[in-house]
């Protein structure tokens, strides 16, 4: 298995009262092929932690972390399992994750995939 990892900051447009860009690091152990499906949507997937930071000033005091499971059969994913000792506790969070995930179409080569999404303010 091979553990690859991709960096993203992009600017978005956000409401007046900020708190600064977020990053997202995805880290997963899943093929190249898969790897590149969630590396398209990588900015939504910073634009979900990065809209709930707006509301929530919680989220802004240090890194959250989100570890998830995808099932996939012919290419279309499952509803991703999240694990429970991620950092990041906001459903939101995770409901827009899990949206973005679902509407992707990956591999037909793809069966199991796990992956780490860590946020930092």
């Amino acid at each position: 298995m091979r553990l690859g990892t991709l960096v993203i900051a992009l600017a978005l447009t956000a409401p007046v009262a900020t708190a600064g860009k977020a990053t997202l690091e995805i880290s997963t152990t899943a093929d190249r092929a898969s790897d590149r499906v969630m590396g398209t949507r990588a900015a939504v997937f910073r634009a979900c932690f990065q809209k709930e930071m707006n509301r929530n000033p919680s989220l802004r005091e240090h890194a959250s972390r989100l570890e998830l499971h995808v099932s996939v059969d012919k290419g279309n994913p499952h509803v991703p399992v999240f694990d429970e000792k991620a950092s990041v506790n906001d459903d939101n969070v995770k409901s827009c994750v899990a949206l973005t995930i679902k509407r992707l179409t990956f591999p037909k080569t793809a069966t199991e995939l796990d992956y780490t999404l860590t946020f930092t303010p």
